[in-house]
């Protein structure tokens, strides 16, 4: 069977970030400004680390307004913004 991706083929979900969502975004943003703190083995620089931060809370507020789990490997930023 070949490998299918699309709306349809139940491999994956696209969920948009709508009004809903990004309205949680923002509410997540003044409650979480600044990143979670550096860990040992992160060699991001601070802009970096802050864009990756931005776009955590934005998948993060996608799925809350969605009603839909994350699952992730970076489990100890998701856990902040929870």
């Amino acid at each position: 069977m070949p490998y299918e991706s699309g709306p349809r083929s139940g491999v994956f979900q696209i969920v948009p970030l709508d009004a809903r969502a990004a309205f949680v975004a923002g509410r997540l943003r003044v409650r979480c400004a600044q990143p979670p703190a550096r860990r040992r083995g992160d060699r991001r620089s601070q802009p970096l680390r802050q864009v990756a931060w931005l776009l955590d809370i934005q998948i993060a507020a996608t799925a809350f307004a969605s009603g839909l789990h994350v699952a992730t490997a970076n489990r100890a930023d998701f856990e902040q913004i929870a």
